[in-house]
């Protein structure tokens, strides 16, 4: 019924977080989160990926196992996808929907992922969460992707 509702009466209590949730299970398994517990392990030989709850770990062995259930039914689309959340966003290419859009004022960008528009808010706040942590670096970068290429000139890799 929480699904039709939208009724989340289930609160994370971790500092700043506030994410809410349906059942107890579900919070139970946001907090490993938190922790930094991955409790469910691929056994996949040389994958050694964690997860934090076991339903992601069986939606990442289909990647291992060569399924993907899913596909776009969209004419003339031939894309198949490992799970059905990755499906429904492909198809956005094909509406042109963009359904998250940027509420800073004077904006009105849209885009067809919820984490495509938290990174384009930086543009708008300045944040730069990703600090490198070579000593008496500190610089900090709005993508995490730019972190990386940055620690490859400490570590003497080719950006």
């Amino acid at each position: 019924m929480r699904v039709h509702t939208g009724e989340r009466p289930y609160a994370c209590d971790h500092p700043g977080c506030g994410m809410k949730f349906t059942t107890t299970g579900n919070l139970k398994g946001h907090k490993h989160v938190h922790r930094d517990e991955r409790p469910y392990a691929c056994d996949s030989p040389g994958c050694g990926m964690g997860f934090t709850q076991r339903g992601t770990l069986e939606r990442h062995k289909r990647v291992h196992r060569g399924e993907r259930p899913y596909a776009c039914d969209y004419p003339g689309c031939s894309m198949t996808f490992t799970d059905k959340g990755t499906m429904k966003r492909h198809k956005n290419v094909h509406t042109g929907e963009r359904p998250y859009a940027c509420d800073y004022p004077g904006c009105g960008m849209g885009f067809t992922q919820r984490g495509t528009l938290e990174r384009h808010k930086r543009v708008h706040t300045g944040e730069r969460p990703y600090a490198c942590d070579y000593p008496g670096c500190g610089k900090k970068f709005k993508q995490s992707s730019n972190l990386t290429k940055h620690k490859r000139m400490h570590s003497g890799e080719r950006p």
